[in-house]
């Protein structure tokens, strides 16, 4: 007897006891789908926008873009600034450098270039070129 006076009866309504306070079926249904609604909402404003979960990503993959290319120009600046140290101190790195980017002769100094064969290709497509040109090319010593 003194069990059955402690539980509440559930009856034919659809009662039942919840935190402390009696609420019904509707309303635990009610609530439980605004939860899941929220939750889908919460969810779908990560996943887009500004702040969402796919620029996210997006962003992440531009930062290892730019750590590649970064690590790239540190490594170019590393060999230009062996280059600048080779070309302040050393003469001979300084007239090779001038005869390699400029064409540089010093008197009795002459240059020999030749020019690769080209391929058929590359033969039909220079095909326009004017032979006064070519004529120039290989006449002229300095480049």
């Amino acid at each position: 007897m003194r069990d059955s006076k402690l539980k509440p009866d559930i009856g034919t309504r659809g009662m039942a006891l919840l935190d402390g306070q009696l609420t019904s079926r509707r309303f635990q249904t009610t609530v439980r789908w605004t939860l899941v609604v929220a939750l889908w909402a919460l969810l779908m404003s990560m996943a887009s926008g500004q702040s969402g979960i796919s620029n996210y990503v997006e962003l992440v993959q531009k930062r290892n873009v730019l750590l590649d290319v970064n690590m790239r120009l540190k490594i170019e600046n590393q060999l230009l600034e062996e280059k600048i140290h080779l070309l302040k101190t050393s003469s001979t790195d300084q007239v090779r450098y001038l005869k390699e980017e400029f064409g540089y002769v010093q008197p009795g100094e002459y240059i020999y270039r030749f020019e690769k064969e080209k391929k058929p290709s590359e033969r039909k497509k220079d095909g326009n070129k004017s032979q006064t040109t070519d004529s120039v090319e290989k006449s002229n010593p300095n480049g």
